[in-house]
């Protein structure tokens, strides 16, 4: 308060200084000018001057008031219409306790230690859909951690692979995550399920195409059934073990096991090509591993490659339009996507090859920006890619292609890697690079 007054004091001051010259017609002794200087027009002005300050702060007085009176409730307008803040595409971290067991599962040493904290977690594999204490992240890192775990050692691979596939817990994640898949309660996202079909390829043990065709019509149905038939499996053979019974055979769902990986690769498949519509549900990275998974597997599904494909070059310029060639342009994208669509000899139209070719022509960035490995997998998927078309065009899917087009852009395609190979000469690629190029 005492702070406020001698605050006041000089606006004080002058107020009174203001009233004396009016009442009086005079200034104020302490603002009268020297007898031997000028009087009239100094007096004038300072007598306006006076008059201004004093105006000035008895009408700032009111305004400012005014002004205070007004904060709250413009604040308040202000909040109460401020839009929420807008949610992450997927969050699927149902709480605090799914973090960080996550955060444990990705720092445990090897496969066994990881399954080992899946099956002390809540002894959550003995129930279906990991009875809720799983989230899909969970699911999709611990998946993703064994291939990991599977191919870090790489000569004891082998070992590694085979000690996974053969351990009944492994086979009571892969069904409680069957199960999820089946039931809807529990939300995935685009990156896992990407990352569940890149494990699957990686641990080679869902069988091809050739030895167990598609369930394309009641896929949801047969994965529901070989899930439910997987944990009864290993199950019954727990309690046989418990019993004494030691006759029955220890590993009898292991081809049962097989069988609910192919249908995971077909359901993941489906689910990724239809939510792959759905604004920024798959970022281009995960596309393209999808497609690749699938190859790798030997379950590619042409109608899902190419839904994949058509979005993939819809995104992408999207993503050019917005941004620098040099945050949305990744080689690796679309080297792997060639290679996928070779590998699984799948027919695709010709306008993936003719979008590629107008990249690595028109953008100086984009072609150089190839490693020497996504320069020969864009190669060779190329060139066996026509080839395989071109000798099958005569066949009555065939019809639709434009030979003449293809061509044309798998020629750009070859012109542009050749280009590449003659300026780093050749001293960046491996033999087998090179040898695949050619």
């Amino acid at each position: 308060m005492e702070k406020t007054k001698e605050t006041m004091r000089p606006f004080q001051r002058a107020n009174q200084s203001s009233r004396h010259t009016l009442s009086t017609g005079r200034l104020p002794v302490s603002s009268r000018c020297s007898r031997n200087g000028a009087r009239g027009p100094f007096q004038l002005l300072v007598l306006l001057c006076l008059f201004s300050v004093s105006f000035a702060w008895q009408s700032g007085n009111v305004h400012l008031s005014k002004q205070v009176s007004r904060i709250p409730l413009t604040l308040h307008a202000e909040t109460t219409q401020r839009k929420p803040h807008p949610r992450k595409r997927h969050n699927n971290y149902r709480d605090d306790g799914n973090r960080q067991f996550n955060q444990t599962l990705v720092q445990s040493g090897s496969a066994d230690d990881l399954l080992d904290l899946i099956a002390s977690h809540n002894r959550c594999l003995a129930q279906p859909q990991a009875g809720g204490s799983l989230n899909s992240i969970n699911f999709s890192t611990a998946l993703h951690r064994l291939a990991r775990h599977s191919s870090f050692a790489s000569r004891e691979s082998a070992s590694v692979r085979a000690s996974i596939l053969s351990n009944p817990r492994f086979a009571l994640l892969l069904a409680s995550i069957g199960e999820a898949l089946h039931g809807d309660t529990i939300p995935f996202g685009g990156r896992e399920i990407c990352n569940m079909a890149w494990a699957l390829a990686k641990l080679q043990i869902a069988p091809p195409l050739s030895v167990m065709p598609r369930a394309d019509d009641n896929s949801r149905d047969a994965l529901e059934q070989v899930s439910t038939q997987v944990r009864q499996a290993v199950l019954q053979v727990a309690v046989d073990r418990r019993e004494g019974r030691s006759e029955s055979d220890a590993t009898a769902w292991i081809p049962l096991l097989s069988q609910l990986a192919g249908h995971l690769v077909d359901y993941l498949q489906q689910f990724a090509a239809i939510k792959v519509g759905k604004e920024q549900f798959l970022q281009m990275q995960e596309m393209s591993n999808m497609m690749w998974a699938s190859a790798t597997a030997n379950r590619a599904n042409d109608q899902v490659f190419a839904t994949i494909a058509d979005r993939m070059m819809i995104q992408q310029r999207e993503l050019l339009e917005n941004k620098p060639e040099e945050e949305c342009l990744k080689p690796q994208e679309w080297s792997n996507t060639v290679w996928a669509i070779a590998k699984s000899g799948i027919s695709m139209d010709a306008s993936v090859y003719v979008y590629i070719a107008d990249l690595v022509t028109h953008s100086e960035f984009f072609s150089q920006a190839f490693k020497p490995q996504e320069w020969s997998d864009l190669m060779w998927g190329t060139a066996t890619s026509v080839s395989s078309m071109a000798r099958a065009r005569n066949e009555v899917q065939q019809q639709d292609v434009d030979f003449p087009v293809l061509e044309k852009a798998a020629l750009d395609i070859m012109r542009a890697g050749c280009r590449f190979i003659i300026s780093r000469q050749a001293e960046w690629f491996k033999t087998q690079e090179l040898s695949n190029s050619a």
